[in-house]
């Protein structure tokens, strides 16, 4: 089976788009599916990283300004519909029919997804937002929402295949593996993450750290982790180097295993929402991004994390408050181990391309 995958990282858009479709990429790639990427020269791209994992990534030039379309796109695409289209015909041209189309990207929608219907054999969304049509074959939303089977009921084909909701979470193996170390949280919390994703543009890694600082706390050992898009590494690993119990990490490997080995977590929403439930690590959680905030109240409304909200709500006082009430909380912290680990089962990825791959075999 052949698969294209259309993933974006960078400085602005951050790398929850191109990590979990790199995660997916793998287990297609374990089940014998030759994969290529298809990635933006952007500032902060992450094209040497993919290569760097095994695989090939075409990349396509980046045009200096946006020009308008009649289209909904984030800002952060900037491009037209048309020029996109063009790029990827020219990509498809050279590597051949892909079974699978796979997009990843909140900047395109329908336009160029149906001139792909020509050149690909089938297209794959994977979404978050809900806010724009799709021509596609099948959907992927991966988060937890209450109305989630009707989400997208007059955005996609009465065709589409529909895979919404924490089943089907793209996770890497080793989150599945590492579920079952221990069948309750710890009553004293000795290790925390801080983990603010791939860029941190709002510098909350920083700012949370300076929190915890001025509380003076010696007794518990804080695992900071960054991402090589970060603007700040210099900072942050300087003042990691400067107290003993702040362990600097950058771009690492082992997530899950940090993860397995905490007590709690503090970051931002997104991809590292449903890692943690499925490890059943409780968090302290404040949304760096608008489409994080819906999904994080309500996963808060069902008391898996403790949500302090958007970037601009945070201060010194309602970290520290959120932080003591964390720590002392043992019965929250053991109901998000259980609940937690029950709503992400870690078996979403080979769900996904189990799906891929039965579409590709009927088409023989």
């Amino acid at each position: 089976m052949k698969v294209v995958i259309r993933a974006d990282a960078g400085r602005v858009v951050g790398s929850g788009h191109l990590m979990r479709c790199l995660a997916l990429a793998d287990e297609l790639k374990n089940n014998y599916a030759k994969v290529t990427f298809v990635c933006r020269n952007i500032q902060g791209n992450m094209t040497d990283f993919i290569v760097k994992r095994g695989y090939s990534c075409e990349i396509i030039p980046n045009q200096e300004k946006y020009f308008a379309s009649d289209h909904e796109f984030y800002a952060w695409m900037l491009t037209n519909a048309a020029y996109e289209v063009e790029q990827m015909t020219k990509v498809l041209s050279g590597i051949g029919t892909p079974n699978w189309l796979i997009i990843d990207h909140y900047g395109i929608d329908y336009y160029f997804e149906k001139a792909m219907q020509s050149l690909v054999k089938n297209v794959m969304v994977i979404d978050d937002l809900a806010n724009r049509r799709h021509e596609c074959d099948l959907l992927l939303d991966q988060n937890y929402y209450p109305d989630r089977v009707n989400r997208y009921d007059n955005l996609v084909p009465a065709t589409c295949i529909k895979l919404l909701g924490p089943e089907f979470t793209i996770l890497k193996p080793e989150f599945a593996q590492l579920r079952k170390k221990s069948s309750k949280a710890e009553k004293i919390v000795k290790n925390i993450i801080i983990s603010f994703g791939g860029s941190d543009n709002e510098a909350m890694t920083l700012k949370t750290l300076a929190a915890i600082l001025n509380n003076k706390i010696k007794d518990i050992t804080f695992e900071v982790v960054i991402g090589q898009i970060n603007p700040y590494r210099e900072a942050i690993e300087k003042i990691c180097k400067q107290h003993i119990n702040l362990k600097f990490h950058y771009q690492i490997s082992n997530m899950a295993e940090l993860m397995s080995k905490a007590d709690l977590f503090i970051g931002s929403g997104g991809t590292t929402n449903w890692e943690r439930l499925c490890l059943g690590l409780p968090a302290i959680i404040i949304s760096t991004a608008e489409n994080q905030v819906e999904v994080c109240q309500n996963l808060a409304d069902k008391e898996l994390i403790h949500y302090l909200g958007t970037v601009s709500e945070f201060s010194d006082e309602k970290f520290n408050e959120a932080f003591t009430n964390c720590i002392k909380n043992y019965k929250w912290r053991n109901f998000v181990h259980v609940h937690g680990q029950q709503l992400v089962d870690g078996k979403g990825t080979s769900r996904v391309s189990g799906f891929l791959f039965d579409r590709a075999k009927n088409e023989h």
